[in-house]
């Protein structure tokens, strides 16, 4: 039986959040190790982000959203989604609260999601993969929203973050736990994904270590990496006082970007004999 390659798909998330991470992501794929990128189509840089794709030719896909901005829609369409001044929840455990006590109505999510769908597919790009802000996409209900989006859409590929908790230093810390919930939700979320005839990667990386993506561990997640395909989850970018306005916590953008350019970094992947590609050559 002929040997399974190692295929490394190094998924940058946020494209189009603003011109510093769009920036960022161009770089890492001109320069260093990320093939593909999902781009966000309530960012404040979309349209940026859209040329930047063309002119690079850069695989991407759609990472849906329903935390942090505004949506595509209308706001009048999306009533449950969104606060008096027309915004999403601000963050994961704002959105988690109001949709597991029912407060959010998965018409409105459908609605939405369709809306963002939309906009990509009007911009002239086409969606390789879909992956969701924080995740969201595996939370029961919506997942089955995402699903029938995908079929009538004819998308293939969707994430599933399920992962090995190789080390989990914060793993008594309340964001440990959420990660370890989202885990047990994906596990559930992926027959369902699977029976519906979507595709996925045979692994994943880059929950447990996301915001701490720095050369050491990017050489030790490399080394894990298995034969088949593995996507690998990051976040690049320079940091500027935009980004810090939109997300004030300390999330190390900038180190992520050095690692994914790093001369070993590249050196290691080659020695691996990991194999490089975008999502729309492992559709091939």
């Amino acid at each position: 039986m002929p040997s399974i390659s190692k295929i490394l798909i190094v998924n940058a998330d946020d494209f189009g959040l603003t011109q510093s991470v769009n920036q960022g992501i161009v770089r890492c794929f001109r320069e260093g190790i990320v093939t593909s990128a999902s781009i966000l189509t309530n960012g404040k840089a979309f349209k940026e982000a859209v040329r930047l794709t063309k002119e690079n030719n850069l695989d991407v896909g759609i990472h849906l959203t329903l935390m942090e901005g505004k949506p595509v829609s209308e706001g009048s369409q999306v009533q449950s989604l969104i606060n008096k001044e027309g915004y999403f929840p601000k963050n994961y455990i704002n959105f988690s609260l109001k949709y597991f006590c029912s407060k959010i109505s998965l018409n409105d999510i459908e609605t939405e999601l369709r809306a963002q769908i939309e906009k990509f597919l009007g911009a002239g790009l086409k969606p390789t993969h879909v992956n969701s802000h924080n995740h969201v996409h595996m939370f029961p209900g919506i997942i089955d929203v995402v699903i029938r989006l995908m079929k009538q859409y004819g998308i293939k590929f969707i994430r599933i973050p399920v992962e090995p908790v190789i080390s989990l230093r914060d793993r008594f810390s309340f964001n440990a736990v959420a990660k370890l919930f989202l885990v047990a939700l994906a596990r559930t979320a992926r027959h369902k994904i699977l029976n519906y005839g979507l595709r996925t990667t045979d692994f994943f990386e880059g929950l447990f270590i996301s915001g701490r993506l720095s050369r050491k561990n990017l050489i030790e997640v490399l080394g894990h990496i298995k034969p088949g395909v593995t996507e690998l989850m990051c976040h690049p970018g320079y940091v500027d006082a935009e980004l810090l306005d939109l997300h004030p916590w300390n999330y190390n953008w900038d180190k992520e970007l050095e690692a994914l350019c790093d001369e070993e970094v590249k050196k290691k992947v080659e020695s691996l004999g990991i194999k490089l590609a975008g999502f729309g050559a492992s559709l091939n």
